[in-house]
């Protein structure tokens, strides 16, 4: 009876960090070509029906025998660093799925990779590897259903590792569902795409909301002044929370020296966390009277303002566009 790769699918997730047990296909492993950093080669694999045994739950399921009819290739760094194998389809078949595997000489696995469907175009796969080492890079190509006898053709290179960085908020169509998404949620915003890799940026995480004031300059007139709190999404976007659903800001705001000349503070509490903005409240302005030609000087009158103001600035230039 067919399975469906969806169950299939659900217990490749379990195995990212278990063991292959792939010494009983050691004499197979001796027979395979090794390659070095820039080259390429290409790989013939036919559809691989799933066993039942290979589709319980147990470590058999990367048994020596379930990786039999995969494709290997050889490989020893010649300084340690991160590689990749690249691969690129002449053809895909959307009802199988790939899996790749870099295993060391001991068996133990290195780094592992899987795709199916739409995303058999992402089997790339990067292992952290050290100098000298003797690794292994397997790929195989399987399906759920017996009667699949599809095969493919596929191109892999062999290079040293950049990071393909992506930026995980412009992955959702609607920012709103990032409105929902916990600020306490560890996940980081630029990610590197490639399997294997897991090079992130730790120290840049998800904010629900940012938040800003509606003005950054007042001129004094001995009123307080209470610019209102705005907030925008990770996309820029200005929103009202209460129209959003975030219902759990608790927002607090305190105003301090928001009467007088100078430098004033907004104080702003959001879930439990403080911090401050600052904005300007500049004297007023004043106006110039009088402009006096005075032995290769300028004499210059303005009109006194003497509130909140203890000095004048003035700036002169000869271009008549300043």
């Amino acid at each position: 009876m067919k399975k469906t790769l969806s169950i299939l699918l659900s217990f490749v997730l379990l195995i990212a960090s278990l063991t292959v047990s792939l010494s009983a296909d050691a004499a197979t492993r001796k027979k395979v070509t090794e390659y070095k950093v820039g080259d390429s080669f290409t790989v013939t694999l036919k559809a691989h029906p799933m066993s039942d045994t290979e589709r319980g739950w147990t470590q058999q399921y990367y048994s020596a025998e379930s990786w039999k009819k995969a494709y290997y290739a050889k490989f020893r760094p010649t300084a340690d660093g991160l590689y990749e194998f690249a691969v690129k389809g002449e053809d895909y078949y959307g009802e199988a799925a790939y899996q790749a595997l870099i295993v060391d000489s001991k068996d133990e696995v290195v780094s592992f990779s899987y795709a199916y469907g739409e995303d058999s175009y992402n089997i790339d796969l990067v292992g952290d590897l050290k100098k000298g080492e003797t690794y292994y890079y397997l790929i195989r190509y399987f399906t759920a259903y017996d009667d699949i006898t599809h095969t493919v053709k596929l191109k892999v290179n062999l290079k040293k590792h950049k990071h393909q960085m992506v930026d995980l908020t412009k992955s959702y169509a609607d920012a709103e569902y990032l409105l929902d998404y916990a600020i306490d949620s560890e996940e980081p915003v630029w990610v590197c795409k490639i399997q294997g890799c897991g090079f992130d940026t730790k120290s840049i995480y998800y904010h629900r909301y940012l938040v800003d004031l509606s003005r950054k300059s007042y001129t004094y007139d001995g009123k307080e002044k209470k610019p209102k709190v705005l907030f925008y999404d990770i996309r820029g976007k200005q929103f009202v929370p209460e129209e959003k659903g975030v219902d759990d800001i608790n927002l607090k705001v305190v105003y301090e020296n928001n009467t007088s000349v100078g430098r004033a503070k907004v104080k702003i509490r959001t879930e439990g966390t403080w911090q401050t903005i600052k904005f300007n409240i500049n004297p007023k302005g004043t106006a110039l009277k009088k402009l006096t030609p005075y032995k290769k000087s300028i004499k210059v009158r303005w009109t006194k303002q003497p509130t909140k103001t203890s000095g004048y600035q003035i700036q002169y230039a000869t271009n008549k566009s300043f």
